[in-house]
């Protein structure tokens, strides 16, 4: 099964955070699919970096990823946001929403679960693995136990050095060298070019774009906007 897969049957979307609340479409958003589906247990890639403009289902690939995991592949999963107030509004506002909502994650987290001592803001515990919420400006959110799975939401806005502790990306790098599968999502609008997190990790990697076909000459293409469109 494929993270897309996944999506279009099981997840569904709020009206809390989605303008279109519902069953997930990947058809609706078809640049998704691709990305989504590196993250699959079938695909090879350890790390994904997605470049992206504002509003176009960034945190919806990861929310997706994150319930696949829980759903079909459980392992430990490490979610970073920029800071602590982020990760309080990232859970409340995202990911608790999506757990409500979406009935094979219902499932696994009952309200006896929800109401579990292990399970809070900052940790969420369920059969076979965990997800758990880190700030990038807290090292203490960063440190401690092997994760497998992590997933960097609006990187730009992570700063580059956290306290005496470096980096916080090779923070949680450091936290995923166990695993021989382990794998990363890396997402973000990109700031100042040059001195853009995130445009250096998509430069790392094989620069894909997405490209859409001509509506006269069928010719694919990478569609260009011009600075007053």
């Amino acid at each position: 099964l494929t993270v897309s897969q996944w999506a279009d049957e099981h997840r569904m979307l709020t009206s809390k955070a989605s303008s279109e609340p519902g069953r997930w479409r990947t058809a609706r958003v078809p640049f998704a699919r691709e990305i989504m589906d590196c993250l699959s247990v079938t695909s090879p890639l350890r790390s994904v970096t997605l470049m992206k403009a504002g509003q176009i289902a960034g945190t919806e690939i990861a929310l997706n990823w994150a319930g696949y995991v829980m759903d079909h592949a459980p392992a430990s999963m490490l979610v970073v946001v920029p800071t602590l107030d982020v990760r309080e509004r990232w859970v409340k506002q995202r990911f608790d929403p999506m757990l409500e909502e979406t009935p094979k994650l219902a499932a696994i987290f009952d309200p006896k679960r929800r109401r579990a001592r292990a399970n809070s803001e900052g940790i969420k515990d369920y059969p076979g693995g965990m997800v758990i919420f880190g700030g990038a400006n807290s090292p203490a959110s960063l440190a401690s136990m092997p994760i497998k799975y992590s997933i960097n939401d609006e990187i730009d806005s992570f700063p580059w050095e956290v306290g005496d502790e470096g980096d916080p990306l090779e923070l949680i790098r450091t936290r995923q060298k166990t695993f021989r599968h382990r794998k990363e999502l890396n997402v973000s609008t990109p700031t100042i070019k040059g001195a853009s997190r995130i445009e250096g990790l998509y430069l790392d990697g094989d620069q894909r774009r997405y490209h859409v076909p001509c509506p006269h000459c069928h010719d694919l293409l990478v569609l260009h906007w011009s600075a007053n469109a």
